[in-house]
């Protein structure tokens, strides 16, 4: 299956129950919703058959949804279905890990591959404020149950007015954490998030840097901070893998091609070559090159000083065959590429070795035939 922009579809959702034991401010009235009736739900038998007819058009990915899917009875069973469907390799839980702990081990014996737990605050009150439950010693200690498992684990937080003094105290316990992703997610304004006041971007970034420092490739005290925590907590860098980068809309033609009538009818929608922004290029080149370029200085030293280690530059298929209407990000990452080069000269006499990994590939009405089946 491919969706309107040509995409592989290889990941669905479903929702098993409509019924929750919270009440979230955000997600359901505090007197909850009018349930939907059992002879509404999909049997188990209907849901794996439909996962297998699934499977059949490629997809892949499976995750267990609700309301909370876990007060659903015998939601094992179903994974143990869907698990032995042809052609599925994940399935995945999303749940706000109340019952987590006491269906764990059955979970894991039916073959269940991964769990996101929904976690708002990490203080009682505040956690009540945005659920209208308590409960949140029990949510955290599913999540102690489910790293001591092994197995795979994401929380997720949805931040707003009402929790957002638990911002600092969720990355302060869980970012340490190697054995899971903390991730701060922003406020739908749909259905009843549209009565609260989301926290931005732009304000979690503010909160974090003003607490923890700010931390960016772009300055080199940020990251020489960053080598003291990881040299204090895992010892010195062996493998560095620059990954920093990025386009910006300024470096950006809106065409693919210089047309006259551009340049004659001038169209506020239109950007060409001669409308670019040279802040906008500075920025492309700096959060490529520069973003590279320091902490490969921060972090290099150590591999220096043993005479071992490995340097991972990660370029773009643009750097060889420049795409059209991306100016900037095409030349800031043929420069990561050409400094890849210089590099893996200059650090050969000490043993540190220096790649580069280009990602993606181009497909063109040369070779469309080659790439992509009649069907896509």
């Amino acid at each position: 299956m491919l969706d309107a922009q040509g995409r592989s579809i290889d990941y669905v959702r479903i929702s098993v129950t409509d019924r929750c034991n919270l009440r979230c401010v955000y997600c359901m009235p505090e007197s909850g919703v009018k349930p939907v009736t059992h002879g509404e739900l999909l049997r188990y038998e209907e849901i794996v058959r439909l996962t297998r007819l699934l499977a059949q058009l490629g997809v892949r990915k499976v995750r267990i949804t609700g309301g909370e899917p876990l007060v659903r009875r015998d939601l094992p069973a179903l994974i143990r279905g869907i698990k032995a469907i042809d052609g599925i390799e994940m399935v995945c839980l999303t749940t706000n890990g109340l019952l987590l702990k006491e269906q764990l081990s059955e979970l894991l014996s039916s073959g269940l591959d991964s769990v996101n737990i929904s976690l708002d605050a990490l203080d009682e009150t505040a956690f009540e404020a945005v659920t209208r439950r308590r409960g949140v010693s029990m949510v955290l200690d599913s999540i102690d149950a489910a790293l001591c498992s092994g197995l795979p684990v994401k929380i997720n937080c949805v931040l707003t007015e009402l929790n957002e003094r638990q911002l600092v105290p969720m990355a302060e316990r869980f970012l340490s954490d190697e054995r899971l992703a903390l991730r701060f997610i922003e406020l739908m304004p749909i259905g009843l998030g549209k009565t609260l006041e989301g926290i931005s971007p732009e304000t979690v970034a503010a909160l974090l840097s003003e607490h923890f420092g700010k931390m960016t490739p772009l300055e080199k005290e940020s990251m020489e901070k960053a080598r003291e925590v990881v040299n204090s907590k895992l010892g010195t860098c062996d493998i560095l893998l620059n990954g920093a980068g990025g386009n910006n809309p300024k470096g950006t033609t809106t065409k693919e091609t210089l047309e006259k009538i551009d340049l004659v009818q001038k169209d506020e929608n239109i950007k060409t070559f001669f409308d670019l922004d040279p802040n906008g290029i500075s920025f492309v080149f700096n959060l490529n090159f520069l973003g590279t370029l320091i902490p490969t200085q921060v972090f290099a030293k150590d591999m220096a000083e043993k005479e071992k280690g490995t340097i991972i530059m990660v370029t773009s298929m643009n750097a060889f065959r420049p795409l059209t209407r991306i100016p900037a990000y095409s030349a800031a990452k043929a420069a990561v590429k050409n400094f890849t080069e210089w590099m893996a000269v200059h650090f050969a006499p000490l043993g540190i070795r220096v790649n580069a990994i280009a990602p993606g590939f181009f497909s063109t009405k040369q070779n469309k035939t080659l790439l992509w089946n009649e069907d896509g």
